[in-house]
């Protein structure tokens, strides 16, 4: 398994999003966000690690009913964002972020100067994300460094 940060996003396709945002990609998930969520909680939480769900993007609009999708052009919007607070360690949470839409998904892990992250905590996360079942496989996509 190779995990890394791949030449460009999934979602954006540039490098802009990782610049901004200071993620570091895990994993690429070919179904819709909330699976990928689920999916992803599930393997955390089997490994031992506590989570919580902090942030979702279409819970947040829904109280603005004319904002347009930038990738839409409608206020009719799948796409999602969701935001999983990951504890295990005592050295206080990991933040995962899942970016969806339609029937992708890519979770990345927030790495900051503002938010730095416990080396252990990341690896148990890294460690539990790598571990899926084979009937799982077919939906995981990891990134790769670029060429």
């Amino acid at each position: 398994m190779a995990l890394g940060i791949p030449q460009s996003s999934f979602y954006t396709g540039d490098n802009r999003e990782k610049d901004m945002n200071q993620t570091i990609p895990l994993v690429d998930l070919l179904m819709d966000c909330e699976a990928a969520v689920a999916q992803v909680s599930r393997q955390l939480i089997d490994y031992g690690l506590q989570v919580m769900r902090s942030f979702d993007l279409q819970t947040a609009r829904s109280a603005h009913t004319h904002c347009t999708c930038p990738h839409h052009g409608t206020d009719l919007c799948d796409c999602q964002l969701v935001v999983l607070l990951v504890y295990g360690h005592p050295s206080g949470p990991g933040t995962l972020v899942a970016h969806g839409r339609g029937c992708q998904t890519q979770v990345a892990l927030v790495h900051s100067p503002q938010q730095s992250l416990d080396a252990d905590l990341e690896n148990s996360i890294r460690r539990a994300l790598s571990f899926s079942e084979s009937s799982q496989l077919k939906n995981w996509v990891y990134p790769t460094t670029g060429s």
